[in-house]
């Protein structure tokens, strides 16, 4: 572990000083950021949309050409990070390797791109617990018809509750952890328990082998290309 001062020598070679508190341990900064690529649960709330428009077999190998995918830029973010550390990211990044005579639009233009995105990827977050929390209401009451306006109740409960959460920051660390672990946790007890008390299972042909395209256009590769964007990590 780097002693605060070493980690505000470096910082103050990048021309910054640290101004605030640090209270986010590796763990803890870990945590938050798999909360937000959680792909298994990105993957669980658009799952629907993979099977109608490409079937087990979209999702199975898609997967694994996603995580290909993303382990690569992965590698790109870190290399970034390692030689530019710096809080602002992207656009920080765009402004130090940009042409100069371009730096200041393109660092402008990656950080409104990367706040769009991060408010595209909380409203989908958002709406995908709100309909989960439904449909975990309709389990347990068959006769609940779920209505759009349930949803969009349900969606605006999560933003109000995320941004009261929010508001306490100290607390926030701890979360980042309980997050990872609660994931981790929750994603091995869903593989064992479904599989193993699901009433019937398919051949594996029909998991493996098996194309599916019920998006209503003739050509299959529409469908590949939606179903690999709904098993695409949020972030």
């Amino acid at each position: 572990m780097k002693s605060p001062d070493t980690d505000a020598q470096r910082l103050m070679a990048t021309g910054y000083s640290i101004d605030l508190s640090r209270n986010y341990s590796v763990l803890s900064v870990l945590g938050v950021g798999f909360s937000l690529t959680n792909s298994w649960f990105g993957i669980s709330a658009g799952l629907i949309t993979g099977i109608n428009s490409g079937g087990p077999v979209l999702i199975v190998y898609g997967i694994i050409l996603i995580t290909l995918v993303s382990t690569c830029v992965a590698i790109s973010l870190a290399e970034l990070t390692s030689a530019y550390p710096n809080a602002g990211g992207q656009y920080f990044w765009a402004n130090e390797l940009a042409p100069q005579r371009y730096a200041n639009f393109a660092s402008y233009l990656t950080g409104w791109f990367a706040w769009a995105g991060s408010i595209f990827t909380s409203a989908s977050i958002s709406i995908a617990i709100g309909t989960a929390a439904l449909g975990c209401w309709q389990l347990t009451h068959p006769d609940f018809v779920i209505q759009s306006w349930h949803v969009f109740l349900g969606y605006q409960i999560t933003n109000i509750s995320a941004f009261f959460f929010n508001c306490y920051g100290p607390i926030l660390p701890t979360v980042g952890q309980l997050a990872l672990w609660i994931s981790l946790l929750s994603f091995f007890i869903i593989l064992v328990a479904v599989p193993s008390k699901a009433p019937t299972h398919q051949d594996a042909k029909f998991v493996f082998a098996n194309f599916i395209n019920n998006t209503g256009w003739k050509q299959n590769g529409i469908g590949e290309v939606t179903s690999t964007i709904s098993i695409y990590p949020p972030s």
